[in-house]
């Protein structure tokens, strides 16, 4: 798979998230930026984010909730990375504790 194509998800540090896929130039928005209850906004806050894929069926999770669920078939396999970013927020200090994934298989 090209490394410089997917599916985005992420996170804002006031409790926002959005899905789209990223074909090495544009972007084409699945869920426009959307508050949810279940992404911890402020300052030292922990969050873990989930996504999990199967078919064309994605489910985006937030600390274990699941806060959206769309049908898309752009991509069909690929890898996953993670990115990190301040717009925003001057002095943005991140730590990851844990990058993992999980192949379930029928």
């Amino acid at each position: 798979p090209d490394p410089d194509k997917g599916y985005v998800y992420e996170f804002t540090c006031d409790g926002h998230y959005r899905l789209y896929t990223w074909d090495g130039e544009n972007y084409q928005a699945l869920q426009e930026w959307r508050a949810s209850d279940s992404i911890l906004a402020g300052a030292n806050q922990t969050n873990v984010m989930g996504i999990y894929m199967k078919g064309t069926n994605i489910r985006l999770y937030a600390n274990g909730h699941k806060i959206a669920e769309f049908t898309d078939s752009t991509y069909s396999h690929g890898q996953f990375g993670l990115a990190i970013g301040s717009v925003n927020t001057h002095d943005l200090s991140i730590y990851v504790d844990q990058v993992a994934y999980w192949e379930f298989n029928p």
